[in-house]
């Protein structure tokens, strides 16, 4: 899209021999720095042979436009250019300039690997079995397991435990959480907070104060409490009562 009137609208053409996720991410993230201008985005995932490749640049063809791609295949590369000179319209391979700046920075070639960021490694396995323990250990549910957490969210309803242990454990954090119920005791294997330790005082200006009650040692927290100012509490249970 060239000349001194500009279209309200583009097509932007994703081209990835994986998922695509981080090239629409990367995408987005340069598209939303054009607000008066809206991307029709055509995204092409698991681009991996030539008659694959084919019907897509048959599409940018029919719908011609932008095309960012990430694909590791050197004949795969030359074509996507080929056929984007031939249709002038603009391509890039999104990687290319970082890896560059890796390869000079580091003074070795790289090793091209297909979906290398998704590969099942042990990393992988470790937050697959922490997100299945923040499942299985959520509000409350199989207390006795708490001494093999990495993190225990203890506070009253609506404070936003179970988001939070599923944002940690997709970081690979086992993370378990606790509800404080009205004259209901907390369960006995919950690991007490040390004296050197004081929460958070409610004078504390944040809706949502964390503060650490107990560790194993200096480095993995084992229990966080986690509180609202009890205004924000009633009207944010008033509106949920509306609703109903």
């Amino acid at each position: 899209m060239t000349g001194s009137h500009p279209a309200s609208a583009f097509h932007l053409h994703l081209i990835s021999d994986a998922t695509g996720e981080t090239l629409l991410t990367m995408a987005k993230a340069a598209a939303v720095q054009y607000p008066q201008v809206r991307a029709i985005e055509h995204v092409h995932p698991l681009v991996r042979t030539d008659k694959q490749l084919e019907r897509v640049l048959d599409e940018v063809e029919l719908a011609p436009g932008i095309v960012l791609y990430t694909v590791v295949k050197k004949t795969m590369i030359r074509e996507i250019e080929r056929r984007c000179r031939l249709l002038k319209v603009p391509c890039l391979h999104v990687l290319q300039p970082i890896m560059k700046v890796f390869e000079s920075y580091l003074g070795a070639p790289q090793t091209p690997v297909v979906a290398g960021q998704h590969m099942l490694d042990a990393d992988y396995f470790r937050r697959i079995e922490a997100l299945n323990f923040a499942m299985a250990h959520d509000d409350g549910q199989l207390p006795q397991d708490l001494s093999m957490a990495d993190i225990i969210l203890v506070g009253i309803s609506r404070t936003s435990k179970t988001p939070t242990c599923v944002y940690l454990a997709i970081r690979g954090i086992r993370a378990a959480n606790v509800p404080l119920v009205p004259r209901m005791p907390a369960p006995p294997q919950l690991p007490p907070p040390p004296p050197s330790r004081r929460p958070l005082r409610d004078d504390i200006p944040s809706p949502l104060a964390l503060a650490m009650i107990s560790a194993v040692d200096t480095s993995i927290i084992r229990a966080v409490m986690a509180t609202v100012f009890p205004e924000a509490v009633t009207l944010v249970r008033e509106a949920r009562q509306g609703l109903q």
